[in-house]
């Protein structure tokens, strides 16, 4: 049975990471709950411009902030630190005890049960394991993964695990995916390992080696770049733009 922990270990061969929120786990119901939680804290006459800018995130029609999380912790700036986490733990506990309607991309399973023998498949998340670890086994996921790492503390410490997954390898043979560039693509770049960007094809501005709306669209790349990482690294360059 898989478990969760905040360390990493080293990984043989080629090395996939995947995020959760947003990239492995679908659907804005665990947004939608924190959201709730911690709007509870603001002033009640804050509430309902907070509600309808987070409604505006949610649809893709404000782009201020790189994911939802990051708009409530802003728009919930006035509310103390621990009182905002406790909203957010809450929301994760509504996460473990529901599922709050998450879904799996479409054809992930069958590639993570294709890559097993081909190389180690790491989830990285920012969230505890509470929430996660459910999640994951109500996916039926849970046991398609090699190490589940949460608390990642993204971005600060993303170069540090990634290096500890490599165990000695060259950078190039590790490829990050994710929805957030900031916490899951630049810190692997910087490193020199292969990133991947979840992210509307109208957004594709920032760097990275390929560019999708979902993991589902990403799979045939983490395929390519499978079939012989060193071959991809000569032969790709990352840059703006969908692929």
């Amino acid at each position: 049975m898989i478990t969760a922990s905040s360390r990493a270990t080293g990984c043989p061969g080629p090395v996939v990471v995947l995020d959760f929120d947003g990239t492995v786990a679908l659907g804005d119901g665990p947004a939608q709950a924190y959201a709730d939680a911690a709007f509870a804290l603001l002033d009640p006459s804050e509430i309902p411009t907070a509600q309808d800018t987070f409604s505006r995130v949610l649809a893709g029609e404000d782009l201020r902030w790189p994911d939802p999380y990051a708009a409530v912790a802003s728009l919930c700036s006035a509310v103390p630190a621990d009182d905002l986490q406790g909203a957010y733990l809450a929301s994760r506990e509504a996460l473990a005890a529901t599922g709050l309607g998450v879904r799996a991309p479409d054809g992930l399973a069958e590639a993570l049960t294709r890559w097993h023998q081909k190389c180690s498949r790491v989830l990285l998340t920012n969230s505890p394991a509470t929430g996660t670890v459910d999640v994951l086994r109500h996916l039926g996921l849970a046991e398609l993964f090699d190490q589940v790492i949460v608390e990642g503390g993204k971005p600060a410490r993303l170069q540090d695990l990634l290096t500890t997954l490599l165990d000695g390898q060259p950078p190039h043979r590790l490829v990050s995916v994710g929805d957030h560039w900031p916490n899951d693509i630049a810190p692997a770049l910087e490193l020199g390992c292969v990133g991947f960007q979840i992210t509307a094809a109208q957004h594709a501005d920032r760097p990275a080696h390929a560019h999708g709306a979902s993991v589902t669209a990403l799979i045939p790349m983490i395929d390519q770049w499978l079939t012989d990482p060193d071959r991809f690294e000569a032969e790709t360059r990352y840059g703006g733009g969908a692929a």
